[in-house]
């Protein structure tokens, strides 16, 4: 067992993925909180092209990567539009949440919320990994045979 190569694999999976991630959700926790309270930092409107700009470079960007002539052009605008919304609000709520932490840094560390923002962001990373690596489990329909689910009760699918 090359113990080297695994160490490695699993220092750059979380210094590259697990650790921005989780800042990221983090952050966009915090932002969450942050508008729902109603606490936005001034100077909103000056952010909001940048929003946008987010939107169209994660469209763009997810476009290109999903277009195919095999596949429903359809479904990949309406995914590639999924993908852009998705990244401007996560973008757009991170930021806020950046911006009050760093306007009222003490906020959130005196009631503690800020652990609890770091837990679910944590978590939240765990099962965003874990969906991007599963999603087509989801997906795809699988129907067992009437035959396979009476002699077996299934098990024998689930060891596959």
């Amino acid at each position: 067992m090359n113990t080297d190569r695994i160490v490695d694999l699993l220092t750059s999976r979380a210094v590259l993925t697990v650790v921005p991630s989780t800042i990221l959700l983090t952050l966009a926790f915090v932002g969450i909180a942050v508008v729902v309270e109603g606490l936005v930092v001034t100077n909103l409107v000056t952010r909001l092209p940048i929003y946008v700009l987010v939107f169209a470079l994660a469209f763009i960007v997810s476009l290109l990567k999903l277009d195919n002539r095999n596949r429903d052009g359809m479904q990949i605008l309406i995914a590639t539009a999924g993908i852009g919304f998705a990244a401007s609000l996560l973008f757009g709520l991170a930021t806020e949440g950046a911006f009050y932490l760093a306007y009222n840094p003490t906020a959130l560390l005196r009631r503690g919320l800020i652990v609890v923002f770091l837990a679910a962001g944590i978590i939240c990373t765990g099962l965003g990994i874990w969906g991007i690596r599963h999603w087509r489990e989801f997906v795809t329909a699988t129907t067992a045979s009437p035959s396979t689910t009476a002699s077996d009760g299934g098990m024998n699918d689930a060891y596959k």
